[in-house]
């Protein structure tokens, strides 16, 4: 499956990253496909190799998105191709939600996108509730 990038996301590319913007990485999210600059996935990769190699769920994780990881390049018409594995992975089979995320963005089925968005729509505000008790406990 190809999809087109959106013109925005494009220009931050551009922008940020010059001719590496069209380098990109796709990676599994939750329920999500993320869809990130080569520097960013470099900064995301290296997190991972800090992350215990003892535990066995660590061990996981990392075959997890290093199994579903796929490296691509805009074509001319500034699509992407979707792997098989990935659309599989979050159900995708035609229409896609394309989702900006700082430097990086997402890519969605539309009823999963729907479902996220009330999911968090009734739990925002204990979200940043959360988000503030952990600031104040770090202080």
């Amino acid at each position: 499956m190809r999809l087109a990038v959106p013109a925005k996301f494009r220009e931050v590319l551009e922008a940020c990253y010059g001719p590496d913007g069209s380098q990109l990485v796709l990676v599994p999210g939750d329920q999500c496909i993320r869809l990130m600059p080569h520097p960013v996935w470099d900064e995301f990769a290296q997190e991972l190799e800090q992350i215990s190699m003892l535990n066995p769920d660590n061990d996981r994780l990392r075959t997890f998105l290093y199994g579903l990881m796929a490296e691509c390049e805009l074509d001319a018409q500034n699509r992407i191709r979707l792997t098989p594995a990935l659309c599989a992975y979050i159900g995708l089979e035609r229409d896609a939600v394309v989702v900006g995320r700082g430097n990086e963005m997402s890519i969605w089925r539309e009823d999963t996108w729907k479902s996220f968005c009330q999911d968090m729509g009734k739990n925002y505000l204990e979200v940043l509730r959360g988000i503030d008790r952990s600031r104040m406990a770090k202080m």
